[in-house]
């Protein structure tokens, strides 16, 4: 899952703690923050500031290393999470509690 986040300044604060966005993501989809990485950020100017910070998040699998552990069964629970957190996503954004649930501001 790939996803683009523009977070908005809370309190006047113009910087965003990634750890904190990292463990409420995770949290809000019911995933290890370990397969949760913030893999990009992209630097707003000061024309834009007051648009929030743009986040580009991966939430992923760690690859399979060998093709012995790469078992139907562990195919169809790796996707299967991963549905399930898109489903988690999906709703939240449609209902607009996201930015309350990644409660990011530093």
């Amino acid at each position: 899952i790939v996803l683009s986040l523009t977070l908005e300044p809370v309190d006047g604060s113009d910087f965003f703690d990634e750890d904190k966005i990292v463990e409420n993501l995770a949290a809000l989809l019911n995933v290890p923050k370990e397969k949760i990485k913030i893999v990009k950020i992209v630097a707003e100017g000061r024309k834009r500031r007051s648009a929030g910070q743009e986040f580009l998040v991966e939430i992923a699998n760690e690859p399979i290393q060998d093709e012995e552990s790469m078992t139907e069964a562990t195919v169809e629970t790796m996707a299967k999470d991963l549905e399930q957190a898109s489903e988690k996503l999906i709703e939240s954004v449609q209902k607009g509690t996201l930015g309350d649930a990644l409660d990011a501001g530093a």
